[in-house]
């Protein structure tokens, strides 16, 4: 190849960056202005629910699925919004715990799970959908990159963002599910017949498993905990654990060594694992790990009086109802 072919070729793939990397741009502008607007769904319209409301809301909870359909939060505070997003983790809701006001009193209520903090394979990467907002937001970005979970990518194309959830936005944009004024993030399980007689039948057969007779928490798990702690205690944030109810609970090592090590950390931490032993009607749950919402609406009034009782002289924002 000569040498003017050389420079020939050098100049197309200029040229071919130069359209992908202004393509790249105005695909992101657009999906970006789109996203703004999108207040519904799960993935997308739930976080931007939560940063639209978060500098303004008294009560918030964080956690997985297990704190999504559990925490009825109105219950507890009429300014509340329930964060619990399903197969989400600490990775993921201390980075938006952490993007709390600082200036602003606020209850922020977490739930964790034994089976969770002991996790020795847990890499945080339940934060890689917060990727979507690695070019609005700073903080996220930051805790992206140092969780690994982001594309390098990303820093020249940042259309990359939206990989995967551009359909989503769109779709959600077009067709709102829900009128999210109405909605504080709280999704109740409501059962049919048929999913009823499925739950009966599952709930029915006796679980085994074979407990570990050493329980080492994850030292990831630990980092994010601690920097939650410290940003709450920080920026005048009441901070309280709980671990919400699970139909049975066949290791109880895990959440006397999870007592121990909220202890430790100074972390005020409540164990509802079984809270519904003495009364346990099918009709609490929708499977073994997530409460009906007939359950989770009896849960949630037992805490409500609970944190009332042990909060209200401290905090107005309880007393908001």
């Amino acid at each position: 190849m000569t040498t003017m072919h050389i420079k020939s070729v050098g100049k197309l793939l200029a040229l071919i960056f130069i359209i992908s990397y202004t393509m790249d741009k105005l695909i992101y502008l657009t999906l970006n202005h789109i996203d703004n607007k999108v207040f519904t769904g799960q993935s997308v319209g739930k976080l931007n629910h939560y940063l639209s409301v978060k500098d303004t809301t008294d009560f918030l909870v964080f956690g997985s699925s297990r704190a999504n359909h559990h925490f009825n939060t109105k219950m507890i505070s009429n300014n509340s919004f329930n964060m619990g997003v399903d197969g989400r983790d600490i990775a993921y809701f201390a980075t938006l715990i952490k993007l709390l006001p600082k200036n602003r009193s606020q209850f922020v209520l977490i739930n964790i799970d034994p089976e969770n903090v002991f996790d020795q394979q847990y890499d945080g990467s339940d934060i890689a959908p917060l990727a979507i907002k690695y070019h609005s937001l700073k903080p996220v970005a930051d805790a992206l990159e140092r969780a690994g979970q982001y594309n390098p990518l990303q820093k020249i194309f940042w259309s990359i963002d939206y990989n995967s959830k551009a359909v989503g936005v769109v779709m959600n944009f077009l067709r709102p599910k829900y009128n999210y004024k109405n909605y504080d993030g709280y999704d109740p399980l409501v059962l049919n017949e048929t999913q009823k007689q499925i739950r009966n039948a599952k709930l029915k057969m006796q679980e085994t498993i074979d407990c570990p007779e050493v329980y080492q928490e994850s030292k990831l798990y630990v980092d994010y905990l601690q920097e939650i702690v410290a940003f709450c205690k920080k920026n005048d944030k009441t901070l309280l654990a709980i671990t919400s109810p699970t139909y049975n609970n066949p290791c109880e090592k895990d959440n006397t060594k999870l007592a121990a090590l909220m202890e430790a950390y100074d972390i005020a931490y409540w164990d509802y694992t079984d809270f519904f032993d003495d009364n346990n009607s099918f009709e609490w749950w929708k499977d073994s790990g997530h409460l009906s919402k007939i359950g989770a609406d009896e849960f949630t009034a037992a805490l409500a009086r609970r944190i009332k009782g042990a909060y209200n002289n401290d905090e107005a924002m309880l007393q908001r109802n």
